[in-house]
């Protein structure tokens, strides 16, 4: 049991059947979390949202020569380990990566505003990817999650996707898909995709922590990447924004419930 702002909470990896809806598979149950699909924007992953990340992580990777002659990654694994994206129907994409040094943030967003023009830029022009500057912690009402094992998992605004949500946010084009990989060591991946086998695209795909897949947090981040968009669109049928969402206050109280 843990206490988070006065709030007890026992932990967030079971299931509520009426929030989450009837899956079967327990391994599913503690990783994928049971989101209602196309929920939330981070339920909503694509081969497209998926390519994004890969091109952002290969940049990330890419080796520079030091000044001693040795190489090194641009951005080291032990950093920044989390990348998330959300793709829009205008083809650009929010980007959000874990960690928060304004620092790295700042380089990244250097690194793809320079990338050659059918790398980082739209045919119109427009540059291509926006790095999320912001987070959704506290202050906005995210609480910290608790893993199986019964520890804190992240702080609120730790991870990629409330940088990424952020970023979208600023964003009016309908969003088309998203997805969250990992680029540290592989063996230190902890949360690996368990969801459909039809949008696994990848070994280091993702599930959410702990922190992320509070489906309260994921209404927050839901509603903040969405902000500027009046309609989302996912495999070509468009929806308007509120369809599927839950109420904040009736999501609060019954992923308190959660056991």
């Amino acid at each position: 049991m843990h206490t988070y702002n006065n709030i007890k909470v026992e932990n967030n990896f079971g299931r509520d059947e009426s929030l989450f809806g009837n899956h079967s598979s327990k391994k599913q149950e503690y990783h994928n979390h049971n989101y209602h699909k196309d929920s939330y924007v981070f339920d909503r992953p694509t081969q497209e949202a998926y390519n994004e990340a890969q091109n952002i992580k290969q940049v990330m990777s890419s080796k520079v020569k030091l000044s001693n002659g040795q190489e090194q990654p641009l951005f080291s694994q032990k950093n920044n380990r989390t990348i998330s994206v959300i793709t829009h129907q205008d083809g650009t994409v929010s980007v959000g990566i874990s960690g928060n040094n304004p620092q790295q943030i700042a380089k990244l967003q250097r690194v793809l505003d320079n990338l050659p023009d059918k790398q980082g830029k739209l045919p119109n022009g427009q540059r291509k990817y926006k790095v999320g500057t912001e987070t959704l912690t506290e202050k906005q009402g995210v609480m910290q999650g608790v893993g199986r094992d019964g520890k804190l998992s992240n702080k609120p605004g730790q991870c990629a996707e409330p940088h990424c949500a952020t970023s979208s946010g600023r964003n009016s084009s309908p969003i088309t898909g998203s997805i969250t990989i990992w680029r540290g060591e592989p063996e230190d991946l902890k949360h690996v995709y368990a969801g459909n086998p039809k949008t696994k695209f990848g070994d280091d795909q993702m599930d959410p922590c702990p922190t992320c897949a509070l489906p309260y947090n994921q209404q927050i981040y839901h509603e903040e990447a969405i902000k500027s968009q009046n309609k989302i669109t996912n495999g070509g049928d468009t929806t308007n924004s509120t369809t599927n969402q839950i109420g904040r206050a009736s999501c609060r109280e019954r992923v308190l419930r959660l056991v």
